[in-house]
């Protein structure tokens, strides 16, 4: 899933970086992120059924990063990106036409 969204943003021409770091001091955990746009101030994760059981933990981790970094955060499960149902969001965030490439 990762692949694939990265070669559409790449065929788009969006800048991206990934695995970016961030550091909860509170708790004393790190985060990676799966998408950061930096100018965006955006973070894109494409979750697996795993994070069916972490619901709770993505949710402190997203607003650890929303409210220490600034940066929000949009999940997208395996099913809404198959099934592209998030796509016209994505397209929004990231100031490109809606595409259904």
């Amino acid at each position: 899933m990762e692949k694939s969204f990265e070669d559409w943003l790449i065929a788009h021409s969006i800048n991206f970086e990934t695995e970016i770091h961030f550091k909860n001091h509170k708790l004393n955990k790190h985060y990676f992120a799966d998408f950061v746009f930096h100018d965006l101030k955006l973070i894109i994760e494409l979750d697996g059924s795993q994070h069916l059981k972490t619901v709770e933990k993505d949710r402190i981790r997203d607003e650890y990063i929303t409210s220490e970094y600034g940066f929000t955060v949009v999940r997208i499960t395996h099913r809404e990106y198959q099934n592209k149902s998030k796509l016209s969001l994505i397209c929004n965030l990231l100031g490109i036409q809606n595409v259904l490439t």
